[in-house]
């Protein structure tokens, strides 16, 4: 299981830097558990910890040697950061584009889950529910450092798919907190909606990579 885990975090490391909001949230909410998830208890392995370390860095060790010797190229796309579309102070439009698309991003999430959570009669939730708040509390907890990283690089445009890991967490937080709580009816419900959206978005993604040129055209 740790050597799983190291080659995870290894193979999320060659995406996208902003991957690293992933492993880094969930660990500090881990290591804070005390206070926001006392229900949970771990016996971590400070033999499997470097094991895991030892493969991820493995992993990345190649790819990251090239771009700390080829910066120019791997930063290439920084200048789409400071790019400002309003005129207001850099930090102040970055921050309020992220906040709209955080929005944009987790409404309709939040709805759904809010929907899925209404209780049937008395029915007790089954399972614990620590596996919820930890993804919601590390997706907010992503959300704010990236915030804050906003704001102290003075960035001006923030476009919402480079929060995405800070979405993933929070959207799957709410939805397990919410699957807990859901009757039967409910959750084959949702089942169909997901089957159609998914159907959807693989149809239109289909659709753009054939008939419209752009980055996904790219031959890679």
């Amino acid at each position: 299981d740790w050597a799983v885990l190291g080659l995870v975090i290894g193979l999320g490391g060659l995406t996208k830097a902003n991957y690293w909001l992933l492993p880094l949230c969930l660990g500090l909410v881990v290591a804070a558990r005390g206070r926001v998830l006392p229900d949970l208890k771990l016996n971590l392995s400070g033999r499997g910890m470097v094991l895991a370390l030892a493969v991820a860095a493995a992993v990345l060790v190649r790819p990251y040697m090239w771009m700390l010797s080829h910066p120019e190229l791997a930063a290439a796309s920084n200048h789409k950061a400071f790019r400002s579309d309003f005129g207001v102070p850099p930090g102040i439009e970055g921050l309020a584009e992220a906040l709209v698309g955080t929005v944009a991003g987790l409404a309709a999430v939040a709805l759904a889950a809010w929907l899925l959570s209404r209780r049937a009669g008395e029915r007790v939730p089954e399972g614990p529910d620590w596996p919820g708040r930890l993804l919601v509390c590390a997706g907010a907890l992503a959300l704010a450092i990236s915030g804050t990283a906003i704001l102290v690089a003075g960035s001006s445009q923030v476009q919402s798919r480079w929060l995405v890991p800070a979405y993933v967490l929070v959207a799957a937080g709410l939805m397990t907190g919410a699957g807990r709580r859901a009757s039967a009816a409910g959750l084959r419900r949702l089942n169909w909606v997901a089957v159609v959206l998914g159907a959807l978005t693989f149809t239109g993604m289909a659709a753009n990579r054939i008939s419209a040129p752009g980055t996904g055209s790219i031959d890679f």
